[in-house]
Parts: structure tokens; C-alpha cells; sequence
């Protein structure tokens, strides 16, 4: 929200993953040896993130990055072009 307040026209794009699950995963596959701790606070600040998203312009799902970024890129082709 700093970044809307600083740059009102800004395209804000908040991206989640597919689930819950799946973040829990792949926080536990970028490091195994996570206390399980930090990783209830991990997830914990993602739900409170999460919680924030209708106020960003998009959402994307990041289910496969590809297709992620493919999606990124048009809305901000659209917002160029003059679109939402």
C-alpha cells in the first residue's frame, strides 16, 4: 500500500499461490530444515497478505510461473494500452 500511496496510478498485481497447501510446500522445499515456527509465522503473514488483495488491482495465481508471467504481462500491456 506504500507503493499506491507514493505512485497513485501504479498497476498494483497481488500474486498467490494456487493454495495454501501448495505455499506450505514449496516453503518446506526451498528449506527442509525450517523450524515449524517460522513456517506457522510464514504462513500466518500470508493469510494476513492474502486478506489485503482486494485492494491491489489483479490477482494472479501462481500455479504455473509461465502462465503466471504471461498473465502479469498482459495486464500490464492492457494498462499501457489505456484498459484496467
Amino acid at each position: 500500500m506504500a507503493v499506491r500511496q507514493a505512485f497513485p496510478d501504479a498497476l498494483l498485481i497481488f500474486v498467490r499461490p494456487p493454495s495454501r497447501e501448495v505455499q506450505r510446500r514449496r516453503l518446506l522445499d526451498r528449506d527442509p530444515d525450517i523450524d515449524p515456527t517460522d513456517l506457522g509465522r510464514r504462513l500466518a503473514e500470508a493469510d494476513a497478505e492474502e486478506a489485503l488483495a482486494a485492494e491491489f488491482d489483479a490477482s494472479v495465481v501462481n500455479d504455473d510461473l509461465d502462465d503466471a508471467v504471461g498473465e502479469i504481462q498482459g495486464l500490464m500491456a492492457r494498462r499501457r494500452l489505456g484498459g484496467t
